[in-house]
């Protein structure tokens, strides 16, 4: 992380260095594209993205139902990635082990909805099964 901020810190002097030497003009937008060039070009690998590609390409394939529930897993995620991290999405870079135990975690001690049972444990699988499908997607997609 150190290296990555020095990186980011050097890239920044060369810019204005740049705007000195050759009398740029630079816009703010041009400034963070220059600067998060890797961050920017990482997100359109997110977690959210994902499982819209998932569920927009599947909608043909899959019946209603298989829909329905993979629609259930990604407002698990969704919730979990807001309580756990306080973000709205995550980058795929970013899952680990850790990330996927914290779900399982997330799921069994989910507080349910008014009218909802809580998740046992065939229930807790199969959101974890319907995860794991789209996180190979990814890899295949990559």
């Amino acid at each position: 992380m150190k290296t990555s901020l020095i990186k980011k810190i050097a890239n920044l002097d060369q810019l204005g260095n740049e705007v000195i030497r050759f009398g740029i003009v630079v816009s703010i937008a041009s400034s963070y594209s220059r600067f998060f060039s890797a961050w920017c070009h990482q997100a359109a690998f997110t977690l959210c993205k994902l499982m819209e590609y998932h569920n927009s390409e599947q909608a043909q394939v899959l019946e209603p139902g298989t829909m329905k529930n993979y629609f259930t897993t990604q407002k698990y995620l969704k919730e979990f990635i807001r309580e756990r991290f306080n973000t709205n999405d995550k980058y795929l870079s970013e899952l680990s082990y850790k990330f996927i135990t914290d779900f399982e975690y997330f799921l069994r001690n989910r507080k349910p909805e008014k009218g909802q049972k809580a998740l046992e444990n065939n229930g807790l699988m199969e959101h974890s099964e319907r995860f794991c499908k789209m996180v190979n997607l990814a890899v295949r997609l990559e």
